[in-house]
C-alpha cells in the first residue's frame, strides 16, 4: 500500500516555491509528479514520474519517452562558457536556484556519448559525485563516456559532501545552506578541485628548474588526493606492525574498499583500480580472506598477484607497466617490503640505501597520482627497551619513514583482538585510533584511541551520546540499520559515522554500559526478511529484556533515496503515452527567469582530467 505524491509535497520536500515549479512545467500524476524533459526548441520529448514513498519503482519513464539531459531547453544551460553535471532532476532545480548553469543526467548509467557533441561541446565540465558507490560509477563512466563521445576540454570533480558531511546530494545542501551560501561554497569547492598544475620556469640551467614564490601565490595547487579520507594521500605510505597482528587483513580489506569506492575504518576512499602484491600469500588463503570480507560480486578493478620483481630486477617498470594499462589505479599495496627491496650498492650505509630505495618508490607514487602502500614490520623489542615514539620502531633505519608521505602503525599485542593504528602523514594530522578485529575484518572502536586505551572508551566514544539524543522523549525506535546510521550521524553533527553493516556490532560493544547509564537497550532481529533494529528504554511500558522477536509488523520506514535504481529506458512505462508538444500539458509554463545564472570563471589548463 502507497501513499499520495503531490506537487505540493515535492516542492515542500526540497524547498521550492509555486513560481520555480510553475517554470518548469511539472505536474501531477495518478501515482506521482511527472517533470517534462523538453528540448532545444521546448518541445517535450520525454515525461519522467517520481512516485510515492513505498511505490514499486521510484521512477518510470512515460511511453515514447527520448531521454537528453534535463535542462537543455534553458539558453544558459547551452549558452555558458562551463557546465556542470549532476545526477537527477532535483540536483539539478537546486543548482538553478542557487544561480548555477547545470544539466541533470536521470542516472548513472544513462549518460551518451552521443550527448557530448550537441549539448557539452567541449565546455569545461565539472561532475558533482555523490559519496558512494553509486556516486563514483556516475562519475567514472560519465567521465569515460565523455572522453569516448570526442570531448577534450577540462573535466573536473567536486562533492557536497565535502562542503557539508550532512549532504549527500545537492538537495540536501541547498536545504542546509539556502541559496546564497550553497552556491559561495560550491563555487569555493569547484575552484579547490581545479587540476591546475604549476610548471616551474628553468632560469639558469634545465637541470636545475626554479622558479620565484611570487610565481605561484596566486596560483591554485594541486594537493596529493586522499586515497583513504585523512589517512593515505597519494605518494608513499608504510603500515608496519608486529607478525600475524592482522596487517594483511587490513591491506586487503582497504584494496576492496578503493576498487568499490565504499567507506573503510569509517572513511571515505576514493574510487579506482587496486592492485595488491601479496608476496608471502598464496590463492586459497585470498579466497578464504575474501569470503571473510565480502559478500556479493566482487569488484573487478581489483588486481591480485604473488609474484612480483625486486627493485634491482625491475619493479617499478613493472609497475609502471601495470598503470599505463589502467590509468585510473590509486591503490597499490607491496605486501610486504622486504620481499621487494633489494640490497644496498657498494659504499653506502643502511641509511643511504634505504633513502634511495624509498625515494625512488614516493617518486613513482607522486608521478603517478596514487598510494603505495607498503607493508612491513615492527622490530623486536630489545633487553627491555621501551621507544618513547611509536614510529622509532619500525624495522630498518630512519630512512624508511623518513621518506614516507604517511605512516601507519598498527600496534598491539597478538593474543588480543583490539589495537592501535597511529597514523601521521606529511598532509595529514596525526591521529590514534582504537581497532577491533573479529573474524578477519577491522572495524573502527574509537577515534580517541589513547582514551580507549585507558578505559574511557564509552566517554570518548560519540555513539552514546548520539544514541541518547535520537532517543530523547521517545519510549522506543525501530527500523532498518541504515537509517538508524543516518540518524546517528545526523543526532552527533557528524562525529558519529558508521557503516550499515557495522552499527549494531558498535551498539553491542557498549550495551552492557547503555542500558545501565542510559536507560537504553537495543536489539537486532530479522522480520520478514529483513534485518530491522529496534532501540527501547528500559522503564517504558512493555519493554522486554529477551532476544525473542514480537509478532508485530515493523513501524512504516520511509523509503530512502537509492534504495531502488535509477531506471532508464526499458523501465516500466507509464499508462499514458507521451504528449508531441509543451501545447499538449494540462499546465502553462512561465518564462524561465534567465537572470538566475551567474558564470563560474574557469582558470585551470586546456587539457585536463576528472
Amino acid at each position: 500500500m502507497t501513499g499520495t505524491f503531490t506537487l505540493r509535497d515535492y516542492a515542500q520536500q526540497k524547498g521550492f516555491n509555486e513560481r520555480f515549479i510553475n517554470m518548469l512545467g511539472m505536474g501531477d500524476d495518478a501515482r506521482g509528479v511527472t517533470i517534462p524533459y523538453f528540448d532545444e526548441n521546448h518541445q517535450t520529448v520525454a515525461v519522467r514520474c517520481r512516485h510515492a514513498p513505498g511505490a514499486e519503482n521510484r521512477f518510470t519513464w512515460k511511453t515514447g519517452s527520448a531521454i537528453i539531459p534535463y535542462g537543455v531547453w534553458i539558453p544558459g544551460n547551452r549558452s555558458n562558457q562551463q557546465i556542470i553535471l549532476v545526477e537527477g532532476e532535483s540536483d539539478a532545480q537546486s543548482m538553478w536556484q542557487m544561480s548555477l548553469a547545470c544539466l541533470g543526467i536521470p542516472g548513472a548509467a544513462s549518460f551518451k556519448k552521443e550527448w557530448v557533441a550537441k549539448y557539452i561541446k567541449n565546455r569545461p565540465v565539472w561532475i558533482h559525485v555523490e559519496n558512494d558507490a553509486g556516486g563514483q560509477t556516475f562519475v567514472t563512466r560519465t567521465s569515460q563516456l565523455l572522453r569516448e563521445g570526442g570531448h577534450t576540454g577540462p573535466i573536473c570533480r567536486f562533492s557536497c559532501a565535502d562542503i557539508d558531511k550532512r549532504c549527500k546530494d545537492l538537495s540536501d545542501l541547498y536545504l542546509t545552506l539556502g541559496p546564497k551560501e550553497g552556491r559561495t561554497l560550491i563555487v569555493k569547492e569547484m575552484n579547490k578541485n581545479l587540476p591546475t598544475h604549476v610548471k616551474p620556469k628553468p632560469v639558469a640551467s634545465e637541470s636545475l628548474p626554479v622558479y620565484r614564490p611570487s610565481e605561484i601565490c596566486d596560483t591554485l595547487l594541486e594537493k596529493p588526493v586522499m586515497v583513504l579520507d585523512n589517512t593515505l594521500s597519494a605518494g608513499l605510505c608504510l603500515l608496519a606492525g608486529a607478525p600475524k597482528k592482522g596487517k594483511s587483513w587490513l591491506a586487503m580489506d582497504l584494496a576492496l574498499c578503493v576498487a568499490q569506492g565504499t567507506p573503510c575504518l569509517n572513511r571515505a576512499t576514493r574510487q579506482g583500480t587496486a592492485l595488491y602484491l601479496d608476496l608471502e600469500s598464496r590463492q586459497y588463503r585470498v579466497k578464504e580472506r575474501l569470503a571473510a570480507l565480502h559478500e556479493g560480486t566482487l569488484p573487478d578493478d581489483l588486481y591480485i598477484t604473488h609474484r612480483a620483481p625486486r627493485m634491482d630486477e625491475g619493479l617499478v617498470d613493472a609497475l609502471g607497466e601495470f598503470v599505463s594499462q589502467h590509468p585510473d589505479t590509486r591503490l597499490i599495496i607491496i605486501d610486504t617490503l622486504a620481499r621487494v627491496k633489494s640490497p644496498g650498492t657498494g659504499g653506502e650505509n643502511v641509511y643511504e640505501a634505504d633513502t634511495r630505495i624509498m625515494g625512488r618508490l614516493q617518486a613513482f607514487a607522486l608521478d603517478h597520482g596514487l598510494c603505495l602502500l607498503l607493508i612491513h614490520h615492527l622490530r623486536k623489542s630489545s633487553g627491555g627497551f621501551k621507544e618513547t615514539d611509536v614510529y622509532e620502531r619500525v624495522s630498518g633505519s630512519t630512512g624508511l619513514t623518513g621518506v614516507c608521505d604517511c605512516v601507519l602503525i598498527l600496534d598491539g599485542k597478538r593474543q588480543e583482538s583490539e589495537a592501535q593504528l597511529y597514523v601521521d602523514g606529511r598532509d595529514i594530522p596525526p591521529v590514534q585510533l582504537a581497532l577491533d578485529f573479529d573474524k578477519g575484518k577491522w572495524t573502527l572502536l574509537s577515534e580517541d584511541g589513547e582514551g580507549y586505551r585507558d578505559g574511557t572508551a564509552y566517554d570518548a566514544s560519540p555513539l552514546p551520546r548520539a544514541l541518547k539524543n535520537l532517543m530523547d522523549g521517545k519510549d522506543k525506535w525501530e527500523g532498518r540499520p541504515a537509517d538508524l546510521a543516518g540518524l546517528l550521524e545526523e543526532a552527533s553533527s557528524g562525529a558519529c559515522s558508521l557503516n550499515a553493516r557495522d552499527v549494531y556490532r558498535s551498539i553491542e560493544k557498549i550495551l552492557p554500559e547503555l542500558r545501565e547509564r542510559e536507560g537504553i537497550t537495543a536489539k537486532n532481529v530479522y522480520m520478514k526478511g529483513s534485518r530491522v533494529i529496534r532501540l527501547a528504554r528500559t522503564d517504558a511500558p512493555g519493554t522486554q529484556d529477551t532476544d525473542g522477536e514480537r509478532n508485530e509488523e515493523p513501524m512504516l520506514l520511509p523509503e530512502a533515496a537509492g534504495d531502488v535504481p535509477e531506471q532508464a529506458a526499458g523501465a516500466k512505462p507509464m499508462e499514458n503515452a507521451l504528449p508531441q508538444s509543451v501545447g499538449e500539458e494540462s499546465r502553462e509554463r512561465a518564462p524561465f527567469d534567465e537572470s538566475w545564472f551567474e558564470p563560474v570563471e574557469y582558470t585551470g589548463p586546456e587539457n585536463a582530467w576528472a
